[in-house]
């Protein structure tokens, strides 16, 4: 019986002390996430994943409540004008400063042909660059909710995507391939 004791505690210990297994996560979804390009594809799916990548200027919270994230604060300084100030020391992951011009660039990228984000910045009809860390986005009425659309609205480097040829947006219908289809700021290829 002493042995048998013994030997369960053994065991027992061993199995509590020894590394875990890997464990293979399976899950299922209608899609893929077709394009490493943030700007590609409006699809919950696709935008999920790459908000792992790309940070926007607010995020939503485990409420869906709004909060900062590379703007630390914004407010209406008249009707038709919001005002966002930049985070400082941010650094985008080829280790590029992230400042105002990158929001200018990531607001006329989100915009352009091939874009599927377009509605991220409906009825924006200025942005301007107060300095390097606030931005101005004059609408063309007022509008109270001007940024509740933007946590699936990640900025992009500018440097990085001229450096790369991917000033535009890689459309969906597009039959060739942008570097951000398979890229993002600079990482490998995905396999």
């Amino acid at each position: 019986m002493r042995t048998g004791l013994t030997l369960a505690v053994l065991a027992l210990t061993l199995a509590a002390t020894a590394p875990a297994g890997a464990k293979e996560l399976r899950f299922a979804f209608q899609g893929d996430a077709d394009s490493m390009d943030p700007y590609t594809l409006n699809e919950t799916f696709t935008l999920g994943f790459l908000s792992n990548i790309y940070e926007g200027l607010i995020r939503r919270g485990p409420d869906l409540t709004i909060e900062p994230a590379l703007a630390v604060r914004w407010e209406i300084v008249a009707p038709d004008r919001w005002r966002f100030h930049l985070r400082r020391g941010v650094k985008f992951h080829e280790g590029e400063d992230f400042t105002a011009d990158d929001v200018l660039f990531s607001a006329d990228r989100v915009r352009a042909k091939g874009s599927d984000l377009t509605t991220r910045l409906a009825g924006v009809k200025e942005i301007v660059k107060v300095d390097d860390y606030t931005v101005e986005f004059v609408t063309e009425a007022p509008n109270p909710i001007l940024h509740v659309e933007w946590g699936s609205w990640g900025m992009m480097s500018k440097s990085w995507s001229e450096k790369h040829n991917a000033t535009t947006p890689e459309a969906m219908s597009g039959d060739q391939e942008k570097y951000t289809t398979r890229r993002t700021f600079g990482a490998n290829p995905l396999i």
